[in-house]
């Protein structure tokens, strides 16, 4: 964590403290949103289709499970409209409000403005409450009648990552300019691990698993003749991953003709 302002040039010192609790409490809760869609976005991505044919409820119970706690715990971390609770949006008020002076006070402001925190904030949030309110909150009865034909979710996994992305750069504007890292270091890309040091994070190492013990991944050299119909029925995108587990595993790659 990075803060190139001194909190006491904008608060009062009895407040300061108070100032870096809650700030602290919304960088956790953003933080385990974040991670929890990192594991999220590993499931989803994972050809599960080309690795076995059934996997059970495990995984399909997961990723739903993972999905909700993301939308939910933005709808609690941004807009939670118990008058008790905190939120980005009323500490955002806050630190406007607790100013110590009118220069503090500007200071932030023209943060704030620079940021569009208010505007980014409105404009997230009825994509959240549409998902949070139709699917997860509420038994939405419009919709059980009349279901749309996209994905139960209605939403891309870009969608929900720009959603965060504008969550964090909140975060840091109303932490005045402060760089929080919101991932672990086991999951954060910047993080150098010593050489020979296994750095796949744990969800990979589990999928990498299944993978591994699947016989498809055999089929080739253990039933050839059942690879070729394997083989015949995959798409370009599904020969290109096959063979990226192939060669993480040590396996010769397949020539791409049918």
């Amino acid at each position: 964590m990075h803060r190139s302002f001194d909190l006491k040039e904008f608060f009062e010192d009895d407040w300061v403290d108070i100032y870096k609790k809650r700030m602290s409490a919304l960088h956790l809760q953003m933080s385990e949103i974040r991670t929890t869609f990192f594991l999220y976005e590993k499931i989803v991505k994972f050809p599960f289709h080309l690795f076995g044919r059934y996997h059970g409820y495990f995984w399909v119970l997961t990723r739903k499970s993972m999905f909700v706690a993301i939308i939910v715990g933005l709808w609690r971390l941004l807009y939670d409209d118990d008058p008790d609770s905190l939120t980005a949006i009323r500490m955002k008020n806050e630190v406007m409000r607790r100013a110590k002076n009118q220069e503090a006070k500007d200071r932030i402001a023209k943060v704030l403005r620079d940021a569009n925190v208010t505007g980014r904030l409105a404009s997230i949030k009825e994509e959240i409450r549409r998902i949070r309110h139709k699917h997860f909150a509420h038994l939405d009865a419009a919709y059980v009648d009349n279901p749309p034909h996209e994905s139960p979710q209605g939403v891309t996994l870009k969608e929900v990552s720009d959603i965060l992305d504008a969550a964090e750069q909140t975060l840091n504007t109303i932490g005045l300019d402060t760089q929080y890292m919101f991932l672990p270091a086991d999951y954060a890309r910047n993080v150098r691990h010593p050489q020979g040091v296994d750095s796949r994070p744990d969800i990979e190492k589990i999928l990498d698993a299944l993978v591994q013990s699947c016989p498809d991944l055999y089929l080739p050299e253990n039933k050839p003749y059942e690879f070729k119909f394997y083989w015949k029925n995959r798409n370009p995108d599904e020969r290109r991953v096959y063979n990226h587990y192939r060669r993480k595993f040590g396996l010769r790659e397949i020539e791409n003709e049918g």
